[in-house]
């Protein structure tokens, strides 16, 4: 599962002024390409997908606070203490008790919550998936050191380290990770290419970790337990910690929720391996700092009702997986209704907002997201309504034409209006493809409407729609359109509006786009600050 067909590689490549990201090899788009043409197989479904009603009201976008301070606590809490083995206490009580997790550094403690459990930390309160090791548990031999009778096992899915890799960092799918004081060691394809100071590797078959430096120069410490906080239980409240550097595998958070209706917020999620947080239907992540996750920063699987609101989610996707497989900020799949607001999401190396496979009636509002590959992405999907955000600065050299602000790929029904656009590669982009069919109807560009938001388009490459197929029909008669938005051209001369082929404005407009719209040669609005006003945490 997780699968993701991407397109980068296969439309035409224009000059850019945005920074490098790594950009798929020649495999990589020949295996693209294969997998397209697989999609020709899938059977249409019988039932196509019917647009929703019009959706709740937007508040202004804001910068988040993020966490807030921890409440004072009542006396009805059990609390679990430093040291305390918090399975064993937490065994002793009711479901529906709440925890007290009090201040200070709680290493490798793992919490599987009962339904109505509720987690409270204290100021301070900070689980730690990194397990000192003692500079004695070292020998040196010629230029490493190496410890052995390390018994750990990483994560074996279909034979392999579970997870999908860039060439050349396979190592990062074994989900433990080695810390020397604050610094992530790289993880070493082999023992022998262990050869300096930042480098190591887990050798599973001998029990044994290699590092290339002096242990008793910086503490050492091994990402061991899998996850933080994870069950199938339902209605549980996970509040006011710090969680880092656990050894979650790909696709698996630190707080994993399988169960419905959990409450997250005021929590700091970092450093882990996989993903941070991972999420299901009726579930709320609020006033959070999501950020330095090795994979992913927050995902969900499936359900209705998920609300992510006033998170800071960045600098996720800092190991080497394939992004396109997933990675990034945040990726969400089979989600209905699920509502995405007020949210500060930059700086992810992949895509930022991403919702892929099967989601429905997705609300995408007053976010602030900046300076990841992809701002938004919705890809082979049914129904989204993207309004009030600003983006900018999304866009990355070796991606072709996909480093967008919102990249729209084979979904319907997409509601874009009312947003700010500035220095993005491309600002608005619309791709379809052969993607075959899912559980609502085949996935197309049908019904996409873009107007009323205001464009500052100094980068290189289009707005609009591009067809890979022969369905021509959908430039012209599937509801396709732009309308009544306003654009800041740096150039006159640029030609930057395609429906098929690239366009000037005034060919644009005999298209019949923008005939409502308003043309500017010149500088227009600054791009996205990152400092705008602050969200107001919620209690």
């Amino acid at each position: 599962s997780g699968r993701w067909v991407g397109c980068q590689g296969l439309l035409p490549s224009r000059p850019t002024r945005r920074r490098p990201t790594g950009a798929a090899g020649p495999v990589a788009v020949i295996g693209v390409l294969l997998l397209l043409l697989g999609g020709l197989a899938v059977p249409v479904a019988a039932q196509p997908y019917s647009r929703r009603p019009a959706p709740p009201t937007v508040t202004e976008r804001c910068r988040p606070a993020g966490p807030a301070p921890s409440p004072t606590r009542t006396g009805d809490e059990v609390v679990l203490e430093v040291g305390d083995d918090f399975a064993s206490v937490i065994a002793t009580q009711p479901p529906g008790t709440h925890f007290r997790i009090a201040e200070g550094v709680h290493v490798g403690q793992q919490i599987r919550p009962r339904d109505g459990d509720t987690f409270t930390g204290d100021a301070g309160a900070i689980l730690s998936g990194a397990v000192p090791m003692a500079a004695g548990e070292f020998t040196r031999r010629g230029d490493v050191w190496v410890a052995t009778g390390q018994t750990e096992e990483a994560f074996i899915y279909n034979g392999t380290f579970h997870g999908e890799m860039r060439p050349g960092f396979e190592r990062d799918g074994a989900n433990h990770d080695l810390w020397a004081g604050d610094t992530r060691l790289r993880h070493a394809a082999s023992r022998s290419e262990v050869d300096t100071e930042g480098e190591w590797f887990f050798d599973y078959d001998a029990d044994e970790i290699v590092i290339g430096r002096d242990p008793a120069a910086t503490p050492i410490a091994l990402a061991t337990p899998w996850y933080a906080i994870a069950s199938d239980a339902s209605d549980v409240t996970v509040q006011h910690l710090t969680i880092s550097r656990y050894a979650t595998y790909a696709q698996h958070g630190a707080i994993h929720t399988t169960g419905p209706g959990w409450d997250i917020r005021h929590v700091t999620v970092t450093e882990n391996h996989g993903a941070g947080i991972t999420i299901n239907g009726g579930t709320t992540v609020t006033d959070s700092a999501i950020t330095w996750n090795g994979q992913i920063g927050l995902t969900a699987w499936s359900g209705e009702d998920i609300v992510v609101e006033r998170n800071e989610i960045a600098h996720n996707y800092l190991l080497g997986y394939n992004w396109e497989w997933e990675g990034g900020g945040t990726k969400f799949k089979e989600t209905t209704g699920m509502v995405f607001t007020n949210n500060w999401v930059h700086d992810n190396d992949a895509p930022g907002v991403w919702f892929d496979i099967d989601n429905r009636d997705s609300v995408i509002t007053s976010n602030l997201i900046h300076d990841n590959l992809v701002g938004i992405l919705t890809e082979i999907s049914y129904g989204a309504e993207i309004a009030h955000n600003t983006i900018g600065d999304n866009g990355a050299d070796g991606y072709g034409d996909l480093g967008a602000g919102i990249w729209v790929s084979n979904t319907s029904d997409v509601h874009v209006h009312d947003n700010a656009f500035a220095d993005n590669r491309s600002d608005v982009i619309a791709t379809q493809f052969e993607r075959g069919s899912g559980a609502y109807g085949r996935y197309m560009v049908t019904g996409l409407n873009v107007h009323d938001n205001t464009f500052t388009i100094s980068g290189p490459v289009a707005t609009g729609l591009r067809v890979h197929t022969d369905e021509r029909w959908l430039l012209t008669e599937a509801g396709n359109r732009f309308d009544a938005n306003r654009y800041h051209l740096a150039d006159p001369d640029t030609a930057l509006f395609w429906g098929d082929g690239f366009k000037d404005p005034q060919d644009w407009q005999a298209l019949g786009h923008d005939v409502n719209g308003t043309f500017i040669v010149g500088a227009g609005p600054a791009g996205p600050s990152t400092s705008p006003g602050w969200c107001s945490a919620g209690s």
